[in-house]
């Protein structure tokens, strides 16, 4: 895995072939009770709102997932979960894709780090750009996390947030990808997320009025990283 200048190696606006070629932005990440900074903030960013194909995809991955028997170690996902991955996340993906005719798409739901090496195979099969990006949390306030969103014991919490973190880095392994620290974004956000507006094709930097909306989500999660990963009720 390595930094922002590996993330592409083609200007992003550069020539009608690259400009109009799909892409898919995928944000790696551990389970969470809300999705990460950057990728709120980009979101907002792209004035997105949630669309139905982004459900539809949840809805897809669920199916697949829910077929699968696997341990959160296994690392033969794509044999685990046979054929039908392809016949059922397959058409949700180019939906997705054909939805945004041509734009860039950011994409972050733990679901797809389990399926990893499918969306991998799918993508390429269906000639669609992949970027991966990482978000990292401090593991302590990871845990945390996971463990009050789904009501388990901290060991087997950080369990799930190690068995994330272990099926990312293999999968990246030889991957060029980008590594954005959840807690380094909030205090320098515009510089940090320069690579990935760019990316996405997102005017950086943000307009003011933008730019306040964003530093509120920023100012909101460093509250919720010194309560210890606890969201406020």
């Amino acid at each position: 895995m390595t930094g922002a200048a590996a993330l592409s190696n083609s200007d992003p606006g550069a020539g009608d072939t690259e400009a109009a070629k799909p892409r898919v932005v995928l944000v790696l990440a551990a389970p969470a009770p809300a999705p990460s900074f950057l990728y709120r903030a980009l979101r907002l960013a792209q004035g997105s709102s949630e669309e139905s194909s982004l459900y539809n995809l949840r809805e897809a991955q669920d199916q697949i997932l829910a077929g699968a028997d696997m341990g959160l170690f296994d690392s033969n996902i794509a044999e685990i979960v046979g054929q039908q991955a392809d016949a059922v996340l397959g058409p949700a993906i180019q939906r997705l894709c054909d939805e945004a005719a041509g734009e860039p798409i950011l994409i972050e739901d733990p679901r797809t780090v389990r399926l990893l090496p499918v969306w991998d195979a799918i993508l390429a099969s269906r000639q669609i750009e992949a970027r991966f990006v990482v978000s990292l949390r401090v593991p302590a306030v990871a845990s945390a996390g996971i463990a009050e969103m789904l009501q388990l014991p901290r060991i087997r919490a950080e369990a799930i947030w190690s068995s994330f973190m272990i099926r990312i880095g293999r999968f990246l392994a030889k991957r060029d990808s980008l590594l954005l620290h959840e807690e380094q974004l909030y205090a320098d956000w515009r510089n940090r997320l320069s690579p990935l507006a760019r990316e996405l094709r997102i005017s950086w930097p943000p307009s003011p009025d933008l730019a306040v909306s964003i530093q509120q989500l920023a100012d909101a999660d460093v509250r919720v990283a010194e309560s210890g990963g606890k969201v406020a009720g």
